[in-house]
């Protein structure tokens, strides 16, 4: 039961609730990432996605290698779509070795916060992989239109 079902605020009280809300963001979550290898119009490639904890698709890129120019690239589109408060203090990845450069790189650009943690492993990284295996990602990227990246 809610205790506020019902209930009437003065508009100032609701203003200056919102405001502490907005400033004090209770949901800065981790992200998941992850890359698997899926055949789009008959060539290879690499999909990059990024998850939230409840695994919801915060977004994903599509590229033909797995490189640390590629996880920049995906990294740097993610953090530059998001507002400030959007950007979680941790960012799960596998024991790739491009994850850690490309944060470490985007850190001394000043593109993300110095704070943000990075932890790598493949036990934090389970749920995201149950959560594509269960995704039929062949229906899902046959209709991206096919673009040369890097």
């Amino acid at each position: 039961m809610n205790p506020f079902h019902g209930r009437h605020f003065q508009g100032e009280i609701i203003l200056y609730a919102v405001r502490w809300y907005w400033h004090n963001p209770t949901d800065l979550s981790s992200w998941h990432i992850d890359e698997t290898y899926v055949k789009v119009n008959g060539r290879w490639s690499y999909l990059y996605r990024a998850a939230e904890q409840h695994g919801y698709t915060i977004d994903f890129y599509l590229s033909s290698r797995r490189s640390a120019k590629s996880a920049y690239c995906f990294l740097g589109k993610i953090l530059n779509n998001m507002k400030q408060w959007q950007i979680p203090r941790v960012i799960k990845t596998d024991k790739a070795p491009t994850y850690g450069g490309a944060l470490l790189r985007l850190k001394q650009e000043g593109k993300c916060s110095p704070n943000l943690e990075h932890r790598q492993g493949g036990s934090v990284i389970e749920s995201i992989n149950s959560d594509s295996d269960s995704l039929s990602l062949r229906q899902n990227v046959k209709h991206v239109v096919p673009i040369d990246v890097l």
